[in-house]
């Protein structure tokens, strides 16, 4: 009894299992420093998955004497059948693990969607947030507090919380917006913060929104005249960026701009397109209202949605791609198809091109031959207004 309490047994403690614990985190210790020292981003720690907390049963050991007897058998037996089953169902759940991560990656609205596991949504969200804010203190408490993260812009992090509050990023500088704050942008007076949401008043309709929800109440607030109203409701942050590339591509192909100044119709109490000469010395918040607010980036397309517009891999491809009007219409089959493979494809191009500009910048005109470059002066096809 005395040895068994002194070694600590199978499951450590005793002066021999102290002892045992120190020394293996001594060696840890001795391998990061080793590791960092290289250039790696791997470490080893000393403690067991379950103390790290980690969801993965161990392997069992099996010992050089049940490899060397399979081996030579050309069969498995019991143990090492059991450990070549584990081993492969950890194979096919981390390429699923990979699979998830491609797709939350190219659509970050999939981070808070069903048909992606809880735990891979939780652990994709600790990820980027590890990845983009290393000094980030309690990065898994901050995941569960957001909705998603989305980097597929370079220069651009958008994140947004589960209480509907978004934050933008760009070059090092944030810029945070509650949800109500996100309405009143927009120009409605009428917002009123809530424990069950942001509720906001459009004449007789009231809407409720919830950050991931948006709900209608109201007689006059029927589905379709909300769908159909120039103004639309529905946050545009909810919406993934390949509808918006989309949206912006049918309005550049039909010509649509969005309007500057939006006028109260009583009939169908809603608001409706209007331009400055009606709005003209009217612009009191009742009638008539400002749809362009000073200081925010704004589309001449998409309105305050200015996602397409500042992304400068899409402006560089549709700057080269979409010279005439019907490549416009040509544009916008090709993204009614497939809008999220067009999304990918002509982003790729885009980055494609702008790498060989600078690649050409930095080493002169004799560098390989190279499309011609966007121009150098004002904002590309399409781009936004200050």
């Amino acid at each position: 009894m005395i040895r068994i309490f002194e070694s600590g047994g199978r499951h450590g403690g005793g002066k021999r299992g102290d002892a045992l614990k120190a020394e293996r985190e001594r060696i840890a210790d001795i391998a990061n420093a080793f590791l960092e020292r290289a250039g790696s981003a791997r470490r080893v720690s000393h403690k067991s998955w379950a103390d790290l907390g980690i969801d993965r049963q161990p392997e069992p050991t099996m010992g050089e004497g049940r490899k060397a007897a399979a081996v030579k058998r050309k069969k498995h037996g019991r143990r090492t059948a059991l450990v070549s089953g584990m081993r492969a169902t950890r194979i096919q759940e981390n390429e699923l693990a990979s699979v998830e991560e491609e797709i939350m990656a190219t659509n970050a609205t999939r981070q808070a969607r069903a048909g992606i596991r809880p735990r891979s949504r939780a652990d994709f969200k600790q990820k980027l947030l590890r990845e983009r804010f290393p000094d980030l203190p309690n990065a898994e408490g901050w995941a569960g507090s957001l909705h998603f993260i989305d980097t597929s812009n370079s220069g651009l992090i958008r994140i947004a919380t589960k209480d509907g509050g978004h934050v933008e990023i760009r070059n090092r500088l944030a810029k945070v917006e509650s949800l109500a704050d996100r309405w009143r942008s927009r120009g409605f007076t009428e917002v009123t913060e809530a424990p069950d949401g942001v509720w906001i008043e459009v004449g007789k309709c009231r809407l409720q929104d919830l950050g991931d929800e948006l709900r209608i109440h109201g007689p006059a607030a029927s589905d379709a005249a909300v769908r159909e109203a120039p103004l639309n409701f529905v946050s545009h942050e909810n919406q993934d960026e390949s509808h918006a590339l989309r949206r912006y591509v049918s309005a550049h192909a039909h010509g649509r701009t969005y309007p500057e100044f939006a006028r109260f119709d009583p009939a169908t109490q809603c608001w409706v397109e209007s331009n400055a000469t009606e709005a003209a010395g009217r612009c009191d918040g009742k009638a008539f209202r400002l749809v362009r607010r000073p200081g925010l980036p704004w589309c001449p397309w998409l309105g305050l949605d200015a996602r397409v517009a500042e992304d400068h891999a899409l402006q560089t491809f549709f700057e080269l791609r979409a010279r005439e009007p019907h490549d416009w219409q040509r544009l916008f089959k090709e993204v009614t198809c497939n809008r999220s493979q067009a999304l990918r494809n002509w982003r790729r191009e885009g980055l494609a091109i702008l790498s060989r500009v600078r690649m050409q910048e930095a080493h002169g005109p004799t560098c390989a031959c190279l499309p011609p470059s966007p121009r150098s002066s004002g904002c590309p096809a399409g781009g936004c207004a200050p």
